[in-house]
């Protein structure tokens, strides 16, 4: 029996890709405002328990990756940069690791960060002990600030921190740093 607390959603949105299928997942609701609900830490959670509830067939695969590469949304009236995840736990699905989201396209070095996340709803990359925030700045896109699971918020790591060869391996950013 569902418990009170437990409301269905179906994840279908102008920023998911119409290629994704709309399904029924549970959303489990919280006290925390809805800017919070729509983190992206919280968008990483909500891609989990979507495999987590469903597994891992191609359908359920696409609406997470869908739901983690969604546009990042941000208040423009509060913040010129949307707010990336720092934390390297998460997801914590391996099928979800190394997509990245999109961005508003306002933000400057957009069309960089709108063309890899397109190539990771694919093709994810390599995010081998690094956070979404770190796969990112690895892969060009810095312009951004960063807050991990716990909300302690942070800047984007750092521009130079990649060699330049387009690998997340070699972002040199401690997640301390970020």
């Amino acid at each position: 029996m569902e418990s009170p607390d437990k409301q269905p959603l179906l994840l279908a949105s102008p920023s998911v890709p119409s290629s994704v299928p709309p399904i029924l997942v549970t959303r489990y609701l919280s006290s925390r405002s809805h800017t919070q609900r729509n983190t992206n830490t919280t968008k990483l959670k909500q891609g989990d328990l979507i495999l987590e509830q469903l597994g891992t067939g191609a359908d359920a695969v696409a609406a997470a990756r869908g739901l983690v590469g969604a546009e990042q949304n941000f208040n423009p009236f509060a913040a010129s940069i949307p707010t990336i995840c720092s934390d390297p736990t998460l997801p914590t699905n391996e099928l979800l690791r190394g997509v990245v989201p999109l961005v508003d396209p306002a933000v400057d070095g957009s069309d960089v960060e709108n063309a890899n996340a397109a190539k990771s709803l694919e093709t994810p990359f390599d995010a081998t002990g690094l956070s979404v925030a770190e796969v990112m700045a690895a892969n060009g896109f810095t312009n951004f600030s960063t807050k991990d699971a716990s909300g302690a918020a942070g800047a984007s790591p750092d521009a130079g921190a990649s060699t330049g060869n387009g690998g997340a391996a070699d972002v040199a950013v401690s997640q301390g740093q970020v």
